[in-house]
């Protein structure tokens, strides 16, 4: 967590200060796939509260040292007493005492194993937290590419259509095409451009959520692009049995 709020304190600014001037301070550099993934961490309120909670729980643990130290104890306490007949009497008495503890059938000990391991497992519930948020950033990233990318297709598609039917229309001038295809042409055409609308009412919504997941106002542009030709690459079974062990402490 430490090293997510050292490297990133440009894009935390950018992302909380400066009112109106977000465009221009967040659009002077474009969003990386390792920037998406790190500011997704660092934007999390409760991944930062998880971490408070977590590093509360080590120092009572590192506190807890104190039990093995010997405990002094101070006592005072004053007896006075007055009387008719006879002398009065002030007595004042005060004890110091030190508790050391020697043995107590090694169930201190164990009981401070048991906590220190019950913290490493939540601090790996905490990394792999702090992974699934980068895995949703990386992948609100490449569902907004991949919208993008759609959308410019079926864009490229309606001019070709348009260019379709202009043809078509010359062409029912000339006796060489029938109403009903020019129909058929607009038809399509229609469609196209309601698709279209459909497809940038989800492109918008997608890059609202994925701004909102950064922490930011508005999104910047996007350095990635999706590489169409690269195959992926999956591990062999025995190699994925491992990562899923290495993965899940709890398991081990």
């Amino acid at each position: 967590m430490l090293i997510i709020l050292t490297i990133f304190p440009v894009w935390a600014a950018a992302a909380h200060g400066g009112g109106n001037d977000h465009g221009g301070s967040i659009a002077s550099r474009s969003l990386t796939f390792a920037d998406a993934a790190d500011l997704a961490v660092f934007s999390s309120a409760d991944l930062r509260g998880e971490y408070r909670w977590q590093g509360i729980r080590e120092k009572a643990w590192t506190l807890g040292f104190r039990s093995y130290l010997p405990r002094l104890s101070l006592n005072a306490q004053e007896n006075d007493r007055l009387q008719e007949i006879g002398a009065d009497s002030f007595i004042k008495s005060y004890s110091v005492s030190i508790d050391q503890l020697l043995w107590d059938g090694g169930r201190l000990p164990m009981s401070r194993k048991l906590d220190r391991m019950e913290l490493n497992l939540s601090g790996s519930r905490l990394e792999r937290m702090a992974a699934g948020i980068a895995e949703s950033a990386l992948s609100a990233y490449r569902g907004v590419l991949s919208s993008r990318t759609i959308l410019s297709i079926r864009k490229a598609a309606l001019e070709f259509l348009c260019g379709q039917r202009e043809i078509l229309a010359k062409e029912l001038e000339l006796g060489l095409a029938l109403p009903v295809d020019l129909a058929e042409a607009d038809l399509a055409l229609l469609e196209t451009r309601i698709e279209i609308l459909a497809l940038e009412s989800d492109l918008a919504e997608m890059e609202r959520q994925f701004a909102e997941l950064l922490g930011l106002d508005v999104l910047p542009p996007l350095g990635e692009e999706i590489d169409i030709k690269r195959a992926a690459v999956l591990p062999s079974a025995t190699a994925s049995v491992s990562l899923a062990e290495e993965k899940n402490p709890e398991l081990a």
